[in-house]
């Protein structure tokens, strides 16, 4: 017996409802089950309860309410990240390159110098950073560009661009992470580096120029040195030994002064004694020393050969 148009249609709405049920429960696990997510290594995802940051959540499978109740900002926070300061920067991870206006810094010396500089920075605070780095990028390039004007600012052009990089580096990143911390934007400063410091185009020639200058004064003040090095010594040797030999010459002669003040000195005295006893000695004495150096040579008158006189030569 069949049932009648109304059981019929009592019975397609229950279905009807039955299925609709059915589907609204699906649904509604569905959209609880939205809330789970996987957290891959060196990622944390902050969540937002209604605008209210919990506790990140690190790797890992993790759960939470569905969309719009909580919403989620996922944070790769130990990948570098770059910005850039300077002329000619154009990197695909931080988009067109820079005005190379905004490059030119002046030095502690009035000098005016272009410099390039990266900067390298990871999320450090995921909350801080979701809810206050909106730009983060820019952020840290406003940061590090200040910081770099004050750092340049009480340097040198001259270490600028030769062995004061490094130095110069590490000012601007502790200036910068300073700076970032003030502002509790969550990002620490990785590294810095210079990849490139050169002055303007328009004075390029003139900074050469200065260059190749200092190089010679530095290459004339080296051969001094050398040549002082080497003249310096041997002066103060030769000095010494004529100060030796002056020192000797002048030993000799007053010794030799005072042994003649006292041959005198007694001569003087016997001659006060005995004056023509002395006299005679001396004579004498005179004698011996020059007759043997004399040399006396006699001919006789026909001069045919000279004479024989050495019976006269001293004997043996």
């Amino acid at each position: 017996m069949n049932g009648s148009p109304e059981a019929s249609g009592q019975a397609a709405q229950w279905r009807h409802a039955w299925w609709a049920k059915r589907a609204a429960a699906a649904l509604a696990v569905l959209y609880l089950l939205s809330g789970a997510h996987a957290v891959r290594p060196g990622e944390r995802v902050v969540v937002r309860r209604f605008g209210r940051a919990l506790t990140p959540h690190g790797p890992g499978l993790h759960f939470a309410l569905p969309w719009p109740i909580d919403r989620r900002t996922r944070l790769r926070t130990e990948e570098p990240r770059r910005a850039t300061v300077g002329f000619g920067a154009v990197d695909p991870s931080v988009g067109a390159s820079l005005d190379p206006r905004r490059s030119r810094f002046l030095t502690g010396d009035e000098n005016v110098v272009q410099v390039q500089m990266v900067v390298q920075y990871t999320v450090q605070e995921p909350i801080a950073f979701a809810f206050e780095a909106a730009d983060a990028r820019r952020m840290v390039e406003v940061c590090a560009q200040r910081a770099l004007a004050e750092t340049l600012a009480r340097t040198p052009v001259d270490d600028v661009l030769t062995q004061a990089k490094s130095a110069v580096c590490e000012s601007v990143r502790r200036k910068t992470q300073y700076s970032l911390n003030t502002l509790k934007l969550g990002i620490s400063v990785v590294s810095v580096s210079i990849p490139a410091a050169e002055p303007p185009a328009e004075v390029a020639a003139d900074f050469q120029d200065v260059a190749s200058a200092k190089v010679d004064y530095r290459r004339i003040i080296d051969e001094g040195e050398a040549y002082a090095a080497e003249t310096v010594p041997r002066a103060r040797g030769e000095a010494s030994r004529l100060q030796a030999e002056a020192e000797g010459y002048r030993a000799k002669v007053t010794n030799e002064a005072r042994g003649d003040a006292a041959y005198f000195r007694r001569l003087r005295a016997e001659h006060a004694r005995a004056p023509g006893v002395t006299a005679s000695r001396l004579y004498l004495e005179s004698m011996e020393r020059l007759l043997p150096k004399m040399r006396v040579i006699v001919a006789d008158e026909s001069g045919n050969r000279p004479l024989d006189l050495a019976v006269v030569q001293e004997q043996p």
